[in-house]
């Protein structure tokens, strides 16, 4: 027999493990000793490329989920920082995008036999391609290490699918797209192994609400929250 999680206490261990994560990161890079390694210098552009395990939920005032979908996803990151050093503080601008699906899917019975006359299910589906996001970051140097803070504004996409069946046959069929706009917020912690290469983790707490709903049922403002851990390599030159 498996066992069974509720979402809501599922999306709760979810973000415990995110701040765990942030955490342990936070505990090894304050406690390294400047020792270690001489002082980084952080300053130039640098491109990075990684990995980000995103997971969300869709909420807001008159929204419909019936089946409480939560969207998730592993996707690719690529970026595009510049720093400026002001003693032990880095100061900095980035822009950077996720590539990817995100998506969730759910299905029930919308009509009974009882009420129609026929069973009638509809499946519904969630999901989201990209989001781009721009912000600025101040971070402080532990000789090779950079821990940051970071905050900026954010947009992506959206796809909204329902299919009503009836008997095995379409009975409707709508898809709706759009975009969202809002802000994420985060923190990062990065090691430098040379010059020119380093590695960085970063957890970012991002929220939307759509600018466009294109239901036919409903009008909608719906919110998007996510949560982000990402893992890249970063390339100074």
């Amino acid at each position: 027999m498996g066992l069974h999680v509720p979402l809501q206490q599922e999306k709760t261990v979810h973000k415990a493990s995110y701040l765990a994560a942030a955490a342990a990161a936070l505990f090894i890079s304050l406690g390294a000793s400047p020792v270690l390694a001489q002082s980084h210098d952080w300053t130039g552009w640098q491109a990075t490329l990684g990995a980000s395990s995103v997971e969300s939920n869709l909420e807001g005032e008159g929204f419909y989920n019936p089946y409480d979908l939560a969207p998730s996803g592993t996707v690719v990151s690529v970026g595009l920082n510049h720093r400026w050093n002001a003693g032990h503080i880095a100061l900095g601008v980035y822009t950077n995008a996720q590539f990817g699906s995100v998506e969730a899917s759910g299905s029930g019975i919308s009509c009974e036999i009882s009420d129609c006359g026929f069973e009638e299910i509809e499946y519904r589906t969630e999901r989201t391609n990209y989001t781009v996001n721009a912000g600025l970051s101040a971070g402080h140097e532990i000789g090779p290490v950079l821990v940051s803070v970071l905050g900026g504004v954010t947009v992506g996409d959206y796809m909204r699918s329902v299919r009503y069946d009836v008997n095995g046959t379409v009975d409707y069929w709508y898809e709706g797209k759009g975009f969202r706009a809002g802000y994420h917020y985060g923190i990062a912690v990065e090691y430098a192994f040379t010059d020119r290469w380093s590695a960085r983790l970063e957890l970012r707490q991002t929220e939307l609400i759509e600018d466009v709903s294109e239901s036919p049922f409903y009008t909608d403002e719906s919110g998007f929250s996510q949560t982000s851990a990402t893992l890249e390599a970063g390339w100074k030159f």
